[in-house]
């Protein structure tokens, strides 16, 4: 599992592809994180950035320790897809 001391700012990264495996911006995106206490933030992709086709990015400034869990909902044009991932928030790398 990953680890990210509280205070840095990772990216977030998802890559949506198609049925053929081609990379594609669905036409609504959202973040949601579940951070170790149990809120969920849920972010639009307003608040992501896009630095290639299917490639979709967001700086997460972590705030507390234990188990972060996110997860990227990709809605349309043809179908609907999520990604999930998550890390673990430390006081220092190790502990």
């Amino acid at each position: 599992m990953r680890e990210h001391e509280i205070g840095t700012t990772p990216r977030l990264l998802v890559d949506f592809k198609d049925e053929d495996v081609q990379a594609y911006d669905p036409s609504t995106i959202q973040l949601k994180i579940r951070e170790p206490d149990g809120t969920i933030t849920t972010k639009t992709q307003a608040d992501m950035t896009n630095p290639s086709v299917g490639t979709w990015a967001y700086a997460y400034t972590v705030d507390q320790t234990g188990v972060h869990t996110f997860r990227f909902i990709g809605y349309g044009p043809d179908y609907d897809i999520a990604r999930v991932g998550f890390f673990k928030g430390t006081d220092a790398i190790g502990s």
